[in-house]
């Protein structure tokens, strides 16, 4: 019993002490959180590489997964193009694209505004509307450094013309 309340103590003092000051335990004490790691991950691909379990099971144990295993998940998807990693870039790309869209459809209500609309064609150099909502989408595009990155990686030069075909076509997708 002695044992059982030391080892509570000590263990509840260490975690406090991570917390509060960032104090990491000697190596030797690691060990622990990696068998626990590791019992947990044989748990956990027992659920997910079961086929017949429900997908939100499969789901929660691909989470848990990841929070035990990260390391070997990034070698996985390593081994494979880094797949995992495209398609949450894809994500992103397709997040901000819908935000540039909404964009899009405000400034029409900028450009009705006399005064606004104004100080944008002095701004840009032109009094065409289809010209002045294409370069407040570029300057809207300049300020998402994540898609302005993916688009020059890519696609076509950022053009206004092919910005705004990106911006529709990935705005659309869910």
């Amino acid at each position: 019993m002695l044992k059982f309340v030391g080892g509570l103590v000590l263990g509840i003092t260490a975690s406090l002490s991570y917390v509060k000051w960032g104090y990491t335990p000697p190596t030797a004490f690691e060990l622990a959180d990696r068998l626990k790691g590791n019992v947990i991950s044989t748990v956990t691909e027992e659920v997910l590489y079961d086929l017949d379990k429900p997908i939100e099971e499969r789901a929660r144990a691909l989470e848990v997964f990841f929070q035990n295993r990260a390391r070997y998940a990034v070698q996985i998807d390593a081994r494979f193009k880094y797949s995992f990693m495209q398609n949450l870039y894809r994500q992103r790309v397709i997040s901000e694209a819908r935000q540039l869209r909404i964009a899009w459809g405000a400034y029409d209500v900028l450009l009705n505004k006399p005064a606004l609309r104004k100080a944008q064609e002095k701004k840009y150099g032109t009094s065409d509307t289809a010209t002045l909502k294409q370069s407040l989408l570029l300057e809207a595009l300049s300020r998402k450094t994540f898609i302005s990155q993916w688009i020059g990686k890519n696609e076509a030069p950022a053009t206004r013309q092919t910005v705004y075909d990106l911006v529709v076509r990935l705005g659309k997708m869910s």
